[in-house]
């Protein structure tokens, strides 16, 4: 398989290879690696119903986060209400 990289990323995987004193082509494998072994862990369980518009656990888990940190906004006093 040969894989086009782009620069930036190739300049990354350098300072990677170089920070692990490896050779670059060793450093590219341990990083696909380390990234396929994150993309492979299993998301937070969610009921199977109840996923609405989302499409995926995945999203409905990302929207449940924005909710919560809307949340802790509104709770936040506003500035008026700090200098009153």
């Amino acid at each position: 398989m040969n894989i086009d990289i782009p620069a930036n990323i190739e300049c990354e995987i350098e300072q990677f290879a170089q920070q692990q004193s490896i050779p670059p082509n060793e450093a590219a494998i341990r990083l696909i690696e380390r990234g396929l072994s994150v993309g492979n862990q299993a998301p937070k369980a969610l009921p199977a119903k109840g996923l609405g518009m989302f499409r995926s656990a995945e999203e409905a888990a990302i929207m449940d986060g924005v909710v919560a940190i809307a949340y802790q906004e509104r709770r936040r006093p506003s500035s008026s209400e700090i200098f009153d």
